[in-house]
């Protein structure tokens, strides 16, 4: 009976330990989930302090595209070189898009296309790689006058957000 009594008491005492170990790992467990969730709402902050930027931008951006008239996209279209900062403006927006060639022809070709305003305007900028979004940066760094409003209405008023 004694030995009954003392594997019973060694089964607890393995018991006891085991549960010991298993609150410990519990416990680091929810330290880390805490950190964890610490971390993901101070990103989601970041994101959505980004996203309250870049929105107005991104509005701004979705109206310019929305009031395009097809008889500019024509006239832009027609002609034979475009000027440099009508170039770069739709270099840029080929390049978001995913398109390799950049040359007029390739660019006339997608003015051409139906409901190109919007694809434009449904186009997710969540789905831009990040080698992508790099690119188009520099791009646009390389090229800064061409972005400015002015620079694209001195290129053509067809252009002119």
């Amino acid at each position: 009976a004694q030995q009954d009594a003392d594997e019973a008491m060694e089964a607890i005492a393995v018991a006891l330990s085991e549960a010991k170990e298993t609150k410990k790992t519990m416990e680091s467990l929810r330290l880390e989930l805490e950190q964890q969730t610490n971390e993901t709402s101070e990103r989601k902050a970041l994101i959505e302090r980004e996203l309250g930027e870049v929105q107005p931008i991104l509005d701004s951006a979705k109206d310019a595209v929305g009031s395009i008239k097809s008889q500019n996209l024509t006239e832009i279209r027609s002609l034979k070189t475009p000027p440099a900062a009508i170039s770069d403006v739709l270099s840029a927006v080929l390049m978001l898009l995913g398109h390799r060639d950049l040359s007029w022809i390739s660019m006339k070709k997608f003015l051409g296309r139906r409901g190109i305003k919007q694809e434009i305007l449904d186009f997710d900028a969540r789905n831009i790689k990040s080698s992508t979004r790099s690119d188009v940066i520099k791009f646009i760094a390389s090229r800064k006058t061409s972005f400015e409003a002015a620079s694209i209405r001195r290129a053509s008023l067809a252009a002119a957000p």
